[in-house]
């Protein structure tokens, strides 16, 4: 099984965490000398770039290797800067694949594969009438079994993707056509989070965003079985990237954090941010996930409440359509705190001991979560992709490994709201006012 953090009492001091070594007898860069770059160590850090494209930032994503800071120092780094989370939809958190490949219910899983020609805006156009079984029946149980050395290229030439369709449906124009909601309550057992077969989990991915400058990138990936927005398909990847600062033989500190959100991307300083401490040391974002929206260009108002995209602010959203995240006053949401959630690191590919953690094969393939394609909600006024399934974290994902490559400028035409603090939770950076906006009015249908 994984390698997982719960949560665990850190010690400020302990996460000193050196990359290399600091002045002394061990034949150490002294602590004035210059780097490669011409500047000291001890130099004032260069300025951000915060809401350009790397290339426009002169930023080279680059990988993060072991032996510049090992695996267990990055599982204890993630929990330190974890999210927390504010959810708009009830009923929903984000939580381990092991949902989508475990016997849980009613529900067996079925590995399959079918051939594609390409990939589209992060999802395959999968061949459906190439569909088969990945293996001959008995079916092995996908979490103790290592499928990560499948083929990836058919006989054909064409490229294999896989899949596993996951517990009830997300089909039609109607919430009574779904059975996915009845299917997560049946697995999960619990409608608390803490209680459930399958609590809060996120993963967490390394890299540098700039190793020039130091800068330190988490990509935490959040796994949601299914999505129900305007648009709808099964199983649903949101990331948010938690941009660090590490100088030579520092301390990681909070820098600026990058939000992903219906495939706009969106850097924000960290002092824009709201923050969240544990107690412990740790800095932690409030991602505010989801949000709802209703098309009026379908022949009866559609609705979605849980979109799953990741926003710096509750409020509303002028995204060509009106779209409502909670976490003001008027509508706190669903408050995930730092320490609910487990976390799985998601190192590089090559330093995962698949024979030991078999339950993350899927991160070496071509994978889908979920039905490939399931009925569009209405028939042209979505985008044709948008109701096949995401591929997950790992390099057939666009975004995976790197910052912003697509900023959008949507939310200065948005309306921004304060956060309405959950009991207990204590903020250690909070937004200047001038963030915030009036709400723009909904244009959009009403429900009957």
């Amino acid at each position: 099984m994984p390698q997982l953090v719960r949560r665990v009492a850190i010690l400020s001091s302990s996460l000193v965490l050196a990359l290399g070594a600091c002045g002394g007898d061990d034949g150490g860069t002294p602590i004035d000398a210059p780097r490669p770059d011409g500047r000291s160590v001890d130099a004032a850090p260069p300025a951000l770039c915060i809401n350009q494209k790397d290339a426009d930032c002169g930023y080279v994503p680059e990988p993060l290797l072991p032996t510049e800071l090992s695996l267990a120092d990055q599982r204890t780094m993630a929990a330190r800067f974890n999210p927390a989370q504010i959810h708009t939809g009830a009923d929903v958190w984000a939580v381990s694949v092991d949902y989508l490949l475990a016997q849980g219910g009613s529900f067996t899983p079925l590995l399959q594969v079918a051939e594609h020609d390409g990939r589209l805006n992060f999802s395959y156009d999968v061949d459906e009438t190439t569909t088969v079984s990945a293996y001959q029946d008995p079916q092995p149980d996908l979490l103790t079994t290592d499928f990560s050395g499948l083929p990836t290229t058919a006989t054909s030439g064409r490229g294999l993707v896989y899949f596993v369709d996951g517990p009830g449906t997300n089909t039609g124009n109607d919430y009574g056509d779904e059975t996915w909601r009845a299917a997560w309550r049946e697995v999960q057992g619990s409608t608390d989070p803490a209680a459930a077969a399958y609590p809060p989990l996120q993963y967490a991915h390394f890299f540098w965003l700039s190793k020039a400058d130091r800068l330190l990138a988490i990509q935490y990936w959040f796994y949601y079985p299914y999505d129900k927005f305007t648009n709808n398909h099964e199983g649903d990847w949101e990331h948010v990237n938690v941009v660090l600062r590490y100088p030579d033989g520092g301390e990681p500190t909070f820098a600026m954090a990058q939000f992903s959100f219906h495939g706009r991307q969106l850097g924000i300083d960290g002092a824009d941010l709201y923050r969240v401490g544990d107690g412990n040391g740790g800095d932690h974002l409030v991602v505010f996930s989801g949000g709802d929206a209703c098309l009026n260009y379908v022949p009866d108002c559609y609705c979605g409440d849980e979109s799953g995209g990741s926003y710096p602010y509750p409020g509303r959203y002028s995204l060509g359509f009106k779209e409502d995240v909670a976490g003001m006053a008027s509508r706190p949401g669903h408050a995930f705190a730092p320490d609910a959630y487990t976390i799985q690191l998601l190192p590089r590919l090559e330093d995962v001991d698949f024979a030991a953690e078999p339950d993350l094969s899927w991160y070496a393939l071509p994978f889908i979560f979920g039905e490939p394609t399931v009925e569009a909600n209405a028939v042209a006024a979505i985008a044709t992709n948008n109701h096949r399934a995401p591929v997950g974290p790992n390099p057939a994902h666009g975004e995976y490994d790197v910052g912003i490559e697509e900023p959008d400028d949507a939310l200065p035409f948005s309306g921004p709201q304060p956060f309405e603090v959950p009991a207990g939770w204590t903020l250690v950076n909070e937004p200047p006012s001038t963030v915030f906006a009036d709400m723009p009015p909904r244009t959009d249908c009403v429900p009957q």
